[in-house]
C-alpha cells in the first residue's frame, strides 16, 4: 500500500512547477484585460477632447479585439489550471483513500438512502462512511447518478456481466494515465441544476422564431453598422448611433425571461462544455481491449460525426458568451445584438443534437462511474478477483474492506445443502459485522470488484437484509412493524421466485422472547422453501436447536476473553454455539451499579 503512495506523491511532485507556471501566467493576462480596459477609456477620453471621431472609433474597434483575445488567452490558462489542480487534488485524495482519511470526503450519497431498498441502508451502500463516499471520483451529475444506479442493482447482473465487468475494471485500473487524465480535466459540479438544463433544455419542443426575429436579428446590426460608417465620413452625427443602439437595447428587453436566464446559465456552463469536449476526446482517443468498454466508446461516434465533433460546436458558441454585466459585453450586445445571435445559434445546434446529447453525456457518465470503482482495483493489488459459482458461497480470510486496518479475517462455506448458518455470540463479539462483511463483499463482486481475501466464492443472489430497523415516526411506524415489513419484502421475494441471500440480524427483536424465538423459527423454514442462502445472527439460544432438526442450518458463534480483567474479543467465527454472556459486565464497565 505504500508504494502506492510514493506512486502518487511522486505524481502531485510532477504538476507542482507546472501549476506555479499557470498561476503567474493567469495573474499576468488577467492584468492585462484591466490595463485594456483602462487604456480603451483613456483613449476614448482623448480622442473626444480632440473631436478626432474617426480615429476614436477605430482605437476602440482594436480594444474590443485587443480584450475578446485576452479573455480567449485567459480562457484557455483557466482550463489548464483547473485540470492540473484537479489533478494534484485527486492524487492527494488518493493518498487519504489509501490512509484512510476518506470518511471525511464530502460526498456521502446521502441523498440516495431508502428504507426501502433492499440492502443498500444496512450494508453501508450510500451515507457516511459507505461505499459510495469511499470510492466515487466523478465530476460530473451523470457520474455520479450512474455510479448510484451502479450500486443499487436494480437489474441483477449475469455471470458474463460480471466477469466483463472485472476484465473492463481491471483494463481500467491499469489506465493509471487515462483515468486520472479523464477525471482531472473535468469540473466538479457545484450546481447539480445548472449541469443538466442542457440536457433538459435540447428535450424542448424547438422554439419556432418567427421571421420577424430573424429580421431584427440580422437588421439590427446592419443600420447600426451602417449609421457607425456615415459618422466616420462626416454624413451622421454621434445621436445617430445613440438612437440605433437604444433601439438595440429596447429590442433585447424583448427576450423570453426563460431565454435569457438559459443564456445566463450557459455562460455558467462555458467552462464546463469545454471540460465535457476534452474528456469525451480522451475517451475517443484512448485504445481498449475490453468488450464492455469498446461498446460504450461506439455511442460516441455515429456514421456523421464524433461526439466531441458536436459538442466542440457548442462549446464554440458558448464561449461568445461573456459577462453580461461587462462594459464590452454591452456594447456588443446592443451593436450585433448578440444575444439574438447566441439564440439562433444554439437553437440551430439543439435541433441537430437534440437526439444525442444525453446518450453522450450518460456515456461520460458511465466511463466515470467505472473508474472510480477500478481505482479500488489499482489501490489493492493483493485484493483477490472474486469466482463466480452457481450455488457455493463461501470465503476464506475475508474481511470487511471499509474497517481497513482493524478487520479480522474469517471462513465460511455455504452451500446448497448448508444454507442458513445461525451466528451467536455476547455482544460486540462480531456478529453484525460478520453479516456486514459477507454482504458488502457479495456487493463488490456483483460490480466486478476485488475482495480482500485470499478466496472468495459467490453466486449471484438479490440481497435482502433487515439489521438497522427503528422507529418511523413520521409514518406512524414501530421498530417491530418495520422488522415485519423488511422481513414481508424477503418472503415476497421468495413467492417470486427470486434466488435470495437473506441478512437478518436480532430478528424480531422488537417483541418478547417467546415470540422472538416463535417468530424466528417460523420465518427460517419459510425462507428455506425458496432458491435461498442466509445468515442469521441471534441470541436465542434455543433457536440453534433448528441444527437438530434441518439439515440445511447450522450453527456458529463468536467468542470474548479476558485478560488483565478486561473483556477481549478475537472477533473470530467458530463452529458451535455461544456459552458465554457479556451483558452484566458491560454494564459494570459503562458505570452502571448492578449490585
Amino acid at each position: 500500500m505504500q508504494d502506492r503512495v510514493a506512486f502518487y506523491n511522486k505524481r502531485i511532485g510532477s504538476k507542482k512547477l507546472e501549476i506555479e507556471k499557470l498561476n503567474r501566467n493567469y495573474n499576468s493576462i488577467s492584468l492585462l484585460r484591466i490595463l485594456t480596459v483602462i487604456s480603451a477609456i483613456f483613449f476614448e477620453v482623448f480622442c473626444y477632447t480632440r473631436r478626432d471621431l474617426f480615429f476614436g472609433i477605430v482605437l476602440f474597434v482594436l480594444h474590443i479585439i485587443l480584450f475578446l483575445f485576452l479573455v480567449k488567452i485567459h480562457e484557455k490558462i483557466y482550463i489548464n489550471k483547473e485540470r492540473v489542480k484537479g489533478f494534484i487534488e485527486l492524487n492527494k485524495k488518493e493518498i487519504e483513500r489509501i490512509n484512510g482519511k476518506w470518511k471525511s470526503f464530502d460526498d456521502k450519497g446521502e441523498e440516495y438512502l431508502d428504507l426501502k431498498h433492499p440492502f443498500i441502508n444496512d450494508l453501508d451502500i450510500f451515507g457516511k462512511n459507505s461505499l459510495f463516499q469511499w470510492v466515487n471520483n466523478t465530476k460530473t451529475t451523470y457520474g455520479r447518478e450512474s455510479l448510484k444506479n451502479l450500486m443499487m442493482f436494480n437489474n441483477l447482473p449475469r455471470r458474463e456481466e460480471i466477469l466483463e465487468r472485472q476484465s473492463s475494471l481491471k483494463e481500467l485500473a491499469d489506465k493509471i494515465d487515462f483515468r486520472q487524465e479523464l477525471t482531472s480535466t473535468l469540473k466538479s459540479d457545484k450546481n447539480k441544476n445548472d449541469e443538466t438544463f442542457i440536457g433538459d433544455w435540447v428535450k424542448e419542443n424547438d422554439k419556432k422564431h418567427i421571421k420577424f426575429f430573424d429580421l431584427i436579428r440580422i437588421g439590427m446590426p446592419i443600420i447600426n453598422v451602417l449609421v457607425i460608417i456615415l459618422i466616420i465620413f462626416g454624413i451622421g452625427e454621434w445621436i445617430d448611433i445613440l438612437v440605433t443602439l437604444g433601439i438595440s437595447y429596447y429590442l433585447l428587453k424583448f427576450i423570453d425571461s426563460d431565454v435569457k436566464k438559459g443564456l445566463i446559465i450557459f455562460e455558467d456552463l462555458k467552462y464546463k462544455i469545454k471540460t465535457y469536449v476534452k474528456a469525451i476526446k480522451i475517451i475517443e482517443n484512448e485504445e481498449f481491449k475490453s468488450s464492455e468498454l469498446n461498446k460504450l466508446k461506439s455511442i460516441f461516434k455515429d456514421s456523421n460525426s464524433l461526439a466531441s465533433e458536436d459538442l466542440l460546436e457548442l462549446e464554440k458558441i458558448t464561449s461568445w458568451l461573456y459577462d453580461r454585466h461587462n462594459a464590452f459585453y454591452i456594447i456588443l450586445n446592443c451593436l450585433f445584438l448578440w444575444d439574438y445571435q447566441m439564440i439562433k445559434k444554439l437553437e440551430k445546434w439543439k435541433y441537430k443534437n437534440k437526439d444525442k446529447f444525453n446518450a453522450y453525456m450518460e456515456c461520460l457518465g458511465q466511463f466515470e462511474a467505472m473508474s472510480s470503482l477500478s481505482t479500488l482495483v489499482f489501490n489493492n493489488p493483493l485484493w483477490e478477483v472474486p469466482n463466480i459459482t452457481d450455488s457455493v458461497l463461501s470465503g476464506k480470510d475475508l474481511t470487511h474492506p471499509l474497517l481497513g486496518d482493524e478487520a479480522v479475517g474469517n471462513d465460511f462455506y455455504m452451500d446448497k445443502n448448508t444454507r442458513v448458518l445461525l451466528i451467536t455470540g455476547s455482544n460486540m463479539s462480531g456478529k453484525s459485522t460478520f453479516l456486514r462483511t459477507v454482504g458488502f463483499n457479495m456487493i463488490l463482486s456483483y460490480l466486478g470488484l476485488n475482495v480482500p481475501a485470499k478466496e472468495f466464492n459467490v453466486p449471484i443472489f438479490n440481497i435482502y437484509t433487515c439489521m438497522r430497523t427503528g422507529d418511523d415516526l413520521e409514518n406512524n411506524i414501530s421498530s417491530f412493524y418495520s422488522e415485519i415489513l423488511r422481513v414481508k419484502g424477503i418472503v415476497d421475494g421468495t413467492k417470486r421466485n427470486e434466488r435470495i441471500f437473506f441478512l437478518l440480524d436480532e430478528i424480531f427483536k422488537g417483541t418478547n422472547s417467546i415470540d422472538r424465538h416463535e417468530g424466528a423459527v417460523v420465518l427460517i423454514n419459510q425462507l428455506l422453501k425458496g432458491d435461498t442462502l442466509g445468515l442469521v445472527s441471534t441470541h436465542d439460544l434455543e433457536l440453534c436447536d433448528m441444527e437438530k432438526n434441518n439439515d440445511f442450518v447450522s450453527n456458529y458463534y463468536f467468542k470474548e476473553y479476558y485478560k488483565s480483567n478486561k473483556i477481549m474479543f478475537d472477533y473470530k467465527i467458530r463452529q458451535g454455539v455461544s456459552k458465554t454472556r457479556n451483558a452484566k459486565y458491560l454494564m459494570k464497565m459503562a458505570g452502571i451499579d448492578i449490585e
